[in-house]
C-alpha cells in the first residue's frame, strides 16, 4: 500500500536538505571585530579601569559563546561595548552591529556578570559556562547544577510515523510539542506527541491514532559544537487507537483502543546549537510494553511498536 506508507516523504527529503545546508553554511563562529571605550568624569571610579584590562575582559566573555570570535580584520560583525560612569552609578553598554544598543547597570561593582548578561542578550545567545577547579561532582552536584545552570528550550516537531498491521505497514503524520532543560552534553524534558490520521480509509484494519507522553533524557556526542549528533531515552504513557472489522465477521467493524507504558530511543542531529533557535532531525523507534487489542479481542491482538522520524525546532 504505497499510498499508506509514503505521504509526505518528498516533503521531509526537502526539509532535510534545508537543514543539512543550513548547518554547513553556519558551520563556523562568526568573525566579530570588537570596539571599546570607557567615558566618565576623570578620576572617577570607570576611569581606574584601564582601557586593555577592559578589553579584554570584554574579548573574554565573547569569546565564550559558541557563536562570535573576536578578530582583528575580515569581520562579519561589528560589536562595540562602552563602560560609562555616571554619578554614583557604572553602565556598559553593547551594540551589535547597526542594532538598537543595549544597557546593564553595573551592580555591587560585579562587572563581569553585567558584561556577561549584556553579550548573553546582545549576541541572542547563552554562553558556554565554565567549570570551576573545585566544583564537586556526582550525581547529587549534578542535579544542583542542572537547577542552577541549565537552560530551557521549548519546541515543536513534524513527524511521520509507521506501525506494521496485517494487512502491512500503516504511516500517519504526527505533531509533538516538548520542554526541556539543558546543560552542556545532556538534558532533561518532557515530549507531548500524537500521530493521527484525520480521514479514515475504511479499508480493514487501520491507524488512526498514536498518542504517547515521554520522560526524556539526552546525551549530546558535543557540548560545544554548533552541529552535534545525540541519542535520546524515553519512558512513558501511550495510547493506540485503531479501526478494523472483527477477524471472523468482516462485515462488523468496531475500534481498538489500548494504553500502557512505553518505551523509546531516539537518535538525531541537532544544528545551529550557538543559536536561539536550533533545528532537529531525528528517527525514534517506540517500543511498547503492552498488547494492543480490543475488550473481547475480535478485531486484533497484537505488539505493535512504531518507528517515526521528522524535523523540529527548538526556541
Amino acid at each position: 500500500m504505497p499510498y499508506r506508507l509514503f505521504p509526505g516523504l518528498v516533503g521531509w527529503a526537502v526539509a532535510l536538505a534545508v537543514f543539512a545546508f543550513g548547518a554547513a553554511a553556519q558551520a563556523q563562529r562568526m568573525p566579530t571585530c570588537l570596539t571599546v571605550e570607557i567615558s566618565g568624569e576623570p578620576g572617577k571610579a570607570a576611569h581606574r579601569i584601564a582601557v586593555p584590562a577592559f578589553r579584554a575582559l570584554v574579548r573574554s566573555e565573547l569569546d565564550r559563546h559558541r557563536s562570535h570570535v573576536t578578530r582583528s580584520e575580515g569581520c562579519s560583525a561589528e560589536v562595540s561595548v562602552e563602560l560609562i560612569h555616571v554619578g554614583s552609578h557604572r553602565y556598559v553598554t553593547a551594540r551589535i552591529n547597526w542594532q538598537v544598543p543595549h544597557r546593564v547597570e553595573v551592580e555591587d561593582d560585579d562587572l563581569p556578570a553585567a558584561l556577561g548578561e549584556l553579550m548573553t542578550i546582545v549576541l541572542h545567545n547563552d554562553p558556554m559556562r565554565l567549570r570551576g577547579p573545585g566544583e564537586r561532582r556526582g550525581f547529587q552536584a549534578g542535579l544542583r547544577r542542572l537547577k542552577r545552570d541549565s537552560v530551557t528550550f521549548w519546541g515543536i516537531e513534524a513527524f511521520q510515523l509507521v506501525g506494521v498491521l496485517g494487512s502491512g505497514p500503516e504511516s500517519v503524520p504526527g505533531f509533538a510539542a516538548r520542554v526541556r532543560r539543558e546543560l552542556e552534553q545532556w538534558h532533561v524534558g518532557v515530549r507531548v506527541s500524537a500521530a493521527f490520521r484525520p480521514h479514515p480509509l475504511d479499508e480493514g484494519l487501520e491507524l488512526r491514532l498514536v498518542g504517547n507522553v515521554s520522560f526524556e533524557l539526552a546525551h549530546f556526542f558535543s557540548g560545544e559544537a554548533n552541529t552535534s549528533g545525540y541519542f535520546t531515552g524515553l519512558i512513558g504513557p501511550e495510547h493506540h487507537w485503531l479501526t478494523g472489522p472483527y477477524r471472523t465477521e468482516p462485515t462488523r467493524a468496531d475500534d481498538v483502543n489500548s494504553t500502557g507504558l512505553a518505551f523509546g530511543l531516539r537518535g538525531g542531529v541537532e544544528l545551529f546549537r550557538f543559536t536561539a533557535t536550533r533545528m532537529d532531525l531525528f528517527a525514534q523507534a517506540t517500543i511498547p510494553a503492552f498488547v494492543t487489542s480490543d475488550e473481547e479481542e475480535r478485531v486484533m491482538k497484537r505488539w505493535f511498536p512504531t518507528f517515526s522520524a521528522g524535523a523540529g525546532a527548538m526556541f
